[in-house]
């Protein structure tokens, strides 16, 4: 009996780890910023194990987008728009294909 409570006790630490670890994963709780929390807030610095998501950069910046968006390729180095104000050229030149994307204003597409 002596040896078993030995045997026990050098493995409740991980048993204990383990079941924490297990009990986060199917919790799933991933602390993020919400849309609507201040980025430079305090309960949301000072947050544990914040990961960075749609609301929030690897930096610790925080991004709130305004109006609405049009999905172009990668790494938009200069938009402007045409002088009839009915397009808007977008030259890119990221890591995928680069070029120019012409999008139709009134459309957005």
């Amino acid at each position: 009996m002596k040896r078993m409570t030995v045997v026990l006790r050098a493995w409740a630490p991980a048993a204990l780890a383990l079941a924490a670890a297990a009990r986060m994963i199917a919790a799933d709780v991933q602390p993020i910023r919400q849309p609507g929390e201040e980025v430079n807030g305090p309960e949301v610095r000072l947050r544990p194990g914040l990961k960075p998501n749609q609301n929030l950069l690897f930096n610790g910046w925080g991004v709130t987008p305004a109006g609405e968006q049009v999905p172009v390729s990668d790494l938009a180095l200069k938009l402007v728009v045409s002088p009839d104000k009915k397009r808007l050229v977008g030259v890119h030149g990221g890591f995928t294909r680069h070029g120019v994307t012409l999008i139709d204003i009134a459309n957005r597409k």
